[in-house]
């Protein structure tokens, strides 16, 4: 090619950089295009675009409350599996029923079984939890005291606490599901 420019006019060397920037510059445009694209698709097929409905409220842990004071603990967190005599389910199958609900509201990689959350089962597990013996009954206490308000913005701490308890390695919630989310994710577990 070098030497090809060599033999031409100064006027046909012009118009090959002008031929070849044309190219250049086309081929540029089309993968410019390409990558808009690709994004505009992402955007739209994904909930990356999602806003309605996805504003992520400040979670309502109390800085001085149990929830906190747990995810904050270096401590193992152990949950107690003996039943109990009054016929009252054992700590640990306690906590993982409501590790179990926070699924309906959390995102994370992995999720190992479900229970809806309904205001009867909010209620019963409130009733039980202030009557226990329970090791970590104030925790139980104000995540379902919340929750029966109908305010699940700790529903990642409360995860997270259980989590950890129960040597989580995937499956942390990231945060809470957006309403839509949270359809699917009923209509696919409990419907």
């Amino acid at each position: 090619m070098h030497g090809r420019m060599l033999s031409m006019t100064k006027y046909e060397r012009g118009e090959f950089l002008k031929k070849e920037m044309k190219i250049a510059v086309t081929v540029f445009l089309i993968i410019l295009a390409i990558v808009l694209t690709a994004g505009i698709i992402y955007f739209i097929y994904t909930d990356y675009g999602n806003t309605a409905g996805n504003e992520q409220t400040e979670s309502s842990v109390d800085p001085d409350g149990e929830i906190q004071r747990l995810l904050e603990t270096d401590k193992k967190i152990e949950f107690d599996e003996t039943e109990t005599a009054e016929g009252k389910p054992s700590e640990w199958k306690f906590s993982d029923d409501i590790h179990k609900m926070t699924h309906q509201k959390v995102k994370a990689q992995v999720k190992w079984g479900s229970l809806e959350i309904t205001e009867e089962r909010i209620n019963n597990m409130l009733t039980t939890a202030e009557e226990s013996v329970y090791q970590y009954k104030d925790f139980y206490i104000e995540t379902l005291s919340a929750w029966q308000r109908g305010d699940f913005t700790n529903a990642v701490q409360v995860h997270n606490v259980i989590w950890k308890s129960q040597d989580g390695s995937i499956g942390i919630a990231t945060g809470l599901l957006t309403e839509r989310e949270e359809m699917e994710y009923k209509a696919q577990h409990f419907n």
